[in-house]
């Protein structure tokens, strides 16, 4: 897994074979992994080395897995939850103070490993102020969909 220890969550595969022979380790790879120790689950993140070819020197591959503890299918830490609320007032359409949206920053590969991405904002919710209230201001600053959403998990 991608902690600091470098936790391995699957004994290591090994195989003997020849040279020049083709080899395909795709099976080997599940797409998400119970860990035992803890009980959380584990997706693919991402893998090194080639998974497919020819055999022409000893084959190495290490698969990363990161936690997926809502168990979604997304790594953790490609998902980000940004939540507005207003004050002396509520969202337009909505009768709360407090509207919530998650984004993944990152996009899957068809070999199932992710590749990080920059997202931005999108449907920000219009605040409507009380009755005997005026608009107010945005804390820290007004957001725009050329906002930037950045992980304050990590």
């Amino acid at each position: 897994m991608d902690d600091e220890k470098g936790t391995a969550l699957k004994a290591p595969y090994t195989e003997a074979t020849s040279y020049d022979a083709a080899y395909d380790l795709t099976e080997q790879i599940p797409a998400e992994i119970v860990y035992d120790e803890d009980g959380q689950t584990y997706v693919l993140d991402s893998i090194k080395g080639e998974v497919q070819g020819t055999v022409k020197e000893n084959v190495e591959i290490t698969a990363v897995y990161s936690l997926d503890a809502n168990e979604d299918g997304t790594p953790d830490k490609y998902e980000a939850t940004v939540t507005y609320q207003v004050v002396n007032g509520t969202f337009e359409g909505e009768e709360n103070t407090t509207v919530s949206q998650t984004y993944v920053l990152a996009e899957q590969n068809t070999d199932g490993t992710w590749t990080a991405k920059d997202k931005t904002l999108s449907d920000i919710p219009v605040p409507k102020a009380n009755e005997g209230y005026e608009g107010g201001s945005w804390t820290p600053t007004e957001p725009t969909e050329e906002t930037k959403v950045e992980d304050g998990a990590k």
